[in-house]
């Protein structure tokens, strides 16, 4: 039944007999009062039964002229959004006949008295007005892709979103220029009512569908939903006609709401989520939206749309306890806008509104503008150079919450990592960013430990580099020497301290703990070979950059002669991880891991333990890319990872299941030294050498002894004594011999320091505490006895025992 609206301004006129050579009738449509002709007025010819036969929109002149194929008897209907629907008495065409039909559209508002519920909105009063202008924007946008009238330049993106729908973490665009009924279209409304709005894949996934305009005005779809009334403080200005199955369904359904400009009744956006998801932990999160946008001639049009899906991911410890193991690890937007509309004859119309983004970059080292900064929007393609004053701006953006960082050699030069920022992107709006490089205190706090900042307040970075060449000079070391006054009564009383660093892959170091007002000499070397002496006075804490050049033998750094003498004097490297599921630390056992030189070919390759754990050593240092591959799940592409002389690069890798989209993430943490793995600690305390007392890491962290000295009162057979230098010594009750003490060998990173024996002999006993600070060590090795000792530590006095020292800055270094 549809409604019927009174007609209060009507004219028809039918003149006589016509020269053209079919039926026509001529409809002018004006505002009532005013009668100043309507453009886009959407108006259709309607047999005697009121169904309609063709559609058009008003031009300019309010008017249109339909050509009539039979004689017969039509009426005319004239829709606005904002007026009143107006329908013409019926007339009837004879043939060659030309007839005028003059049609008035009063405006008139929305009323929101009533918000009962009707299976058939239309047919309800003040809910049937609020509906019929919904319709009429809905019915003009189907039209609109019925004929067929544009051609659309459409920009398509898949975003992954985070966990709650915020923050773009990955996008991919494109754009297509098509000609097209619509940007999108729906499945028919009778398969998506039978079938439902969403359905499983054969990889264990889901398909979302969404609606457009001609499943709304659908019958199916009106007789199966409840249609209400309503207002949002999120949309502030607008009115609502919310939607929801009018009864439960077995198949996935949809419910949402229709928003109408209050003011204008125009159509602004459709929003919805489903009623059913294929997991209790996915309930709430898919849904979709689609925006109108109206044309100048009155046509309407799908702008901008997009459909949101959860990316689930199984945690097996969830299980274990008894749960589903069922999480959402982030969100897949499908989605896109037209670019520009034009018409047929390429006549552009209308294009999208984007937003932009203005900012600068600003560097607190220097207290000054960044020139030259590399921004970008993180996991988008869009990216820019800072000019002039650090400035930088984007144009064209996307709407979406991203993050914004930047690149520059600035940041390399002091090792620090790019600050980053969250920023809105609003169509039609500008943003405003800042970002920099941090001051000074920070890249200190940054660079250096409470502990070294506690032995001295300034800290000195910069390069060892190649001094013909520039190249960079990796595990080159750095040594600061200068004298510590003890007292000056009765006479001044000194000693010589000093604190070595080593260069990273970049041929950078960072030395924390340098003393404040001090004299220094620094230099740095390479195997044999010297820097010049520099002379440095740090008169209050701060940080300052000092760079340094060695001149080596043509080639030694780039020749795989020079690769070699590097791994020789420094030891191996490579890269050790686990592999996980996402966030949950589930191991993945038998997993096959990859790493290929870059560029270059697959250098090793290695499988995971049942922790997940895996150990892979690289034959020289440098850059690397890793892949992974399990049964299961996803293979992980190859992610870069930077390994260094004589370092082990620990890495995470986290792995998604094979069903889902999900993308894999790859976690580098900073590389740090593995002569406990790599020199044998571990290997010597499981093979059996169980007489041999070891000290790991987690025992040292526990204890955390004041002085390296007090971990040995509690190992049975040893003493700790004062030296005759102020320190102390320790030795084994079997090194007690003649009358005399014969002290042990003690070596440190594998270098012998101290040699032992009896004093008679030459022999010292070794200030233990003097030479290595409680907190450089990173693990202990003691053998009392000559049967303990392994050939690694023998020597000439190693029946007085051994001591063996290991730093955390690793064996060789």
């Amino acid at each position: 039944m549809r409604l019927w609206f009174a007609v209060s301004s009507l004219c028809l006129m039918v003149t006589g007999p016509s020269h053209l050579a079919a039926q026509s009738v001529l409809v002018q449509v004006t505002e009532s009062g005013s009668q100043a002709p309507i453009n886009g007025a959407f108006l259709s010819l309607l047999d005697r039964d009121g169904h309609s036969l063709r559609s058009a929109l008003a031009n300019a002149s309010g008017r249109f002229l339909f050509i009539v194929s039979e004689p017969g008897t039509y009426l005319v209907r004239a829709e606005m959004i904002g007026r009143e629907t107006r329908f013409s008495p019926p007339f009837t065409l004879a043939d060659g006949e030309m007839g005028r039909v003059a049609l008035s559209l009063p405006v008139h508002a929305i009323p929101l008295d009533d918000e009962r519920c009707r299976l058939r909105p239309d047919e309800a009063s003040e809910i049937s007005r609020v509906w019929e202008e919904a319709r009429k924007a809905l019915s003009v946008q189907a039209w609109t892709e019925q004929e067929s009238l544009y051609r659309f330049r459409i920009s398509s993106y898949e975003r992954d979103l985070d966990s709650r729908a915020r923050k773009v973490k990955e996008e991919r665009r494109r754009e297509v220029d098509a000609v097209a009924r619509a940007p999108i279209g729906s499945l028919p409304a009778e398969d998506l009512m039978t079938s439902g709005f969403v359905r499983p894949l054969e990889d264990g996934g889901h398909q979302y569908y969404g609606p457009d305009a001609i499943v709304l005005l659908s019958d199916l779809f009106l007789d199966t939903h409840c249609f209400r009334v309503t207002r949002s403080r999120d949309h502030p200005g607008s009115i609502g006609l919310a939607f929801e199955p009018a009864a439960a369904a077995e198949m996935p359904d949809i419910q949402g709401t229709l928003w109408l400009a209050e003011t204008t009744a125009e159509l602004e956006f459709l929003e919805y989520d489903y009623t059913w998801a294929p997991h209790r932990e996915a309930e709430g999160i898919a849904g979709g939206r689609v925006e109108f946008e109206a044309m100048p001639n009155g046509a309407w049009i799908i702008d901008r749309w997009w459909i949101r899906a959860p990316l689930l991911a199984m945690d097996r410890n969830l299980v274990r306890v008894g749960g589903s193991g069922i999480w959402v690890a982030g969100i897949r937007e499908t989605g896109g806008e037209v670019a520009q509309v034009s018409t047929l004859a390429n006549q552009s119309i209308v294009g999208i509104q984007r937003g932009s983004l203005r900012g600068v970059v600003w560097d607190s080292t220097a207290f000054g503008p960044l020139v030259g900064a590399e921004v970008y929007l993180a996991g988008t393609e869009y990216g820019t150079v800072s000019g002039e004053g650090g400035r930088f701006s984007f144009d064209g953006l996307p709407g979406g919450l991203f993050s914004v960082s930047f690149a520059h050699p600035r940041l390399d030069r002091f090792g620090v990592p790019a600050s980053e920022a969250e920023v809105e992107i609003t169509p039609g709006e500008t943003s405003e960013v800042r970002l920099g490089v941090p001051s000074i205190g920070t890249i200190s706090l940054a660079a250096c430990r409470a502990e070294e900042r506690e032995e001295g307040a300034a800290v000195l970075t910069g390069f060892v580099r190649e001094r013909r060449s520039g190249e960079a000079i990796p595990q080159a070391s750095v040594r600061f020497e200068w004298e510590e006054i003890l007292g000056i009564t009765p006479t001044i009383r000194a000693r010589e301290r000093w604190l070595e660093v080593l260069t990273d892959g970049e041929g950078r170091y960072t030395a924390c703990g340098i003393p404040v007002d001090e004299a220094l000499l620094v230099q740095a070397s390479f195997l044999d070979m010297e820097s010049d002496t520099v002379h440095l006075r740090f008169l209050e804490e701060g940080y300052r950059i000092a760079d340094f050049a060695i001149e080596l033998p043509p080639g030694l750094l780039s020749t795989p002669v020079g690769a070699r003498i590097l791994t020789e004097g420094f030891g191996v490297q490579g890269v050790q991880g686990v592999i996980v599921d996402p966030e949950s630390g589930a191991p993945i056992p038998a997993a096959e891991v990859r790493i290929r030189q870059r560029p270059g070919s697959v250098v090793v390759t290695g499988e995971t333990d049942s922790r997940g754990f895996f150990r892979l050593q690289t034959p020289i240092p440098g850059g690397f890319l890793l892949s992974a591959r399990a049964l299961g799940y996803a293979e992980l592409v190859e992610r870069p990872v930077d390994v260094t002389l004589g370092k082990l690069s620990v890495v995470e890798i986290e792995m998604a299941p094979a069903a889902l989209a999900l993308a894999p993430i790859i976690v580098t943490a900073e590389p740090r030294a593995f002569h406990l793995e790599m020199q044998g600690f571990y290997e010597r305390r499981d093979k059996g050498l169980d007489t041999g007392i070891f000290m790991p890491p987690e025992l040292l962290e526990e204890r955390m002894p004041h002085k390296l000295t007090d971990l040995f009162f509690e190992i049975p057979g040893t003493r700790v004594v004062e030296t005759t230098t102020g320190g102390r010594g320790i030795y084994f009750r079997s090194g007690e011999r003649f009358q005399e003490t014969c002290w042990p060998m003690v070596f440190l990173d594998r270098h012998l320091i101290s040699p032992g024996g009896f004093l008679a002999a030459g022999g010292e006993p070794a200030a233990i505490d003097d030479l290595v600070s409680a907190f450089d060590v990173s693990a202990v090795e003691v053998y009392r006895s000559p049967a303990e000792i392994p050939p690694a530590f023998n020597g000439p006095n190693a029946g007085c025992g051994v001591i063996v020292l290991w730093t955390k800055r690793g064996g060789g270094q």
